[in-house]
């Protein structure tokens, strides 16, 4: 049973872009539409010309500017991708944005970690990097009610920059299928369970209280 109702979310471009983080998005989107009625409107870090997606969303932009376009209460979901929001990969403005986003939105923000910083040698930029990029990622992450990622090397990296944070482990996949999970199941699911894309697609409406629990 579903009641509808709007999610927002945030990624650093359109999702007509292209790319895995767009396609993920706007996978996301339809399956929500289609499975719980939830309509979601997207919001790029990115400027663009268009208010809408080509498959009928709403679309704002750019991220750092918007507010009266929110309607409150609106939950939020954020696609973090640290080199899509900053070509060095040190997108300092966005913890304060979320910060006043939830003021506004009123409700809990759910972050999806598609990536969280880069690491390598002494003669590359990332080693140099590296301690910002995981600042800003530990800021996001504790900002959030859950944080997802992709897999179990991933949590425990995340875990260590933010002890005590909630976190869901949703490998990327290709495929749907309909949610089985409450969220309090979710919390203490086995981490090796399958379908956990439908966990994904059940925990989302939860957290913004968007359906009803049963």
């Amino acid at each position: 049973m579903s009641n509808g109702g709007i999610l927002l979310q945030m990624l650093p471009r359109p999702p007509d872009a292209g790319g895995g983080v767009a396609d993920y998005a706007r996978q996301l989107a339809r399956r929500l539409r289609e499975l719980h009625g939830i309509t979601s409107t997207f919001v790029s870090a990115a400027s663009t010309s268009s208010s809408e997606t080509a498959d009928g969303f709403k679309l704002l932009s750019p991220l750092r500017a918007i507010s009266d376009e929110i309607a409150s209460p609106t939950p939020l979901l954020l696609h973090y991708v640290n080199y899509g929001y900053d070509s060095h990969g040190l997108p300092l403005w966005l913890p304060s944005v979320l910060r006043r986003l939830q003021k506004i939105a009123g409700r809990r923000l759910v972050t999806v970690f598609h990536e969280l910083y880069a690491a390598g040698s002494c003669r590359q930029s990332a080693f140099w990097l590296g301690p910002v990029q995981k600042h800003i990622a530990r800021a996001a992450a504790r900002l959030s009610a859950i944080a997802i990622v992709s897999n179990e090397t991933q949590r425990a990296q995340l875990e260590r920059l933010a002890p005590g944070i909630r976190t869901l482990v949703q490998p990327v996949t290709s495929t749907f299928g309909e949610p089985s999970l409450s969220l309090t199941e979710l919390a203490e699911r086995d981490p090796h369970r399958p379908n956990r894309r439908r966990d994904l697609l059940r925990a989302v409406p939860r957290l913004g209280g968007l359906c009803p629990a049963g």
